[in-house]
């Protein structure tokens, strides 16, 4: 699970329109997922998770949320590839494909992540 503060910004849709100050709410992401390790030398895996990604109506630090709508609900299943580019650095590729969600645009996400490991070990071969 992970939470990320919202900060607040100014938003306008076009150089014209005039600008208004915007708090969002704060997000919560949660994650529940399934690996294989096709290859154990290279680090090949295949991961399946299952993805909810929700805007709070509300935001830590106090100030009123005043964006409409006040807040939003995903769920969606990630298909992902991840593979050892170096006995320390690991790379995920993968797709968010919505399944559900209210007050979202249900569009599908592409999702790169980069892993390095700084203890003594290396990674699981």
């Amino acid at each position: 699970m992970y939470y990320t503060y919202s900060f607040p910004g100014i938003e306008s849709l076009t150089a014209s329109d005039p600008q208004i100050f915007a708090q969002f709410g704060d997000l919560i992401q949660y994650r529940m997922a399934v690996e294989d390790v096709i290859n154990d030398k290279t680090g090949l895996g295949l991961i399946l998770e299952v993805v909810g990604l929700s805007e709070l109506p509300f935001s830590a630090d106090g100030i009123p949320v005043n964006t409409t709508p006040t807040n939003f609900n995903l769920l969606g299943i990630q298909p992902t590839i991840e593979y050892n580019l170096t006995p320390r650095l690991a790379m995920s590729v993968g797709v968010l494909l919505p399944v559900w969600g209210n007050n979202e645009y249900l569009a599908t996400t592409p999702n790169f992540s980069l892993w390095y490991y700084f203890g003594h070990g290396t990674l699981q071969r």
